[in-house]
């Protein structure tokens, strides 16, 4: 997906969602990489520790979200529908720092009737 400039270059940069990465003890806990949108290597990868034993799946939608933070860089949103942060597949987003790659904040649903919800199975 399109993430915008993430490090000032003044090309559009890519992020790409990789789900089912096992990384550490976590069964398909997920990344996330962004891709320079001038010369096509790579910028940066992570993975979110949400749920470490489980199957998070961070990076399953993805997408660019502007400069959310007013750094002058272009962020981005990642989603893990079956993290398990406020119940069962309650999920998950973070709304990403495009300068650093790390969490400006994340975004959850906190209500029992939301259980199973998947939230962050798409985001735009």
């Amino acid at each position: 997906s399109g993430a915008g400039d993430v490090n000032g270059d003044r090309f559009n940069d890519l992020i790409v969602g990789a789900p089912f990465v096992d990384i550490g003890a976590g069964t398909d806990s997920g990344a996330y990489v962004v891709f320079s949108g001038q010369s096509g290597s790579l910028l940066y990868g992570f993975s979110l520790s949400l749920d470490p034993y489980q199957i998070s799946q961070i990076g399953y939608s993805v997408s660019g979200a502007g400069d959310v933070d007013g750094d002058g860089f272009a962020d981005f949103i990642v989603g893990a529908p079956f993290s398990d942060t406020t119940g069962t597949d309650s999920g998950f987003v973070a709304v990403i720092s495009g300068h650093s790659g790390f969490p400006i904040y994340g975004l959850s649903v906190t209500s029992d009737t939301y259980q199973i919800s998947h939230f962050g199975y798409s985001v735009r």
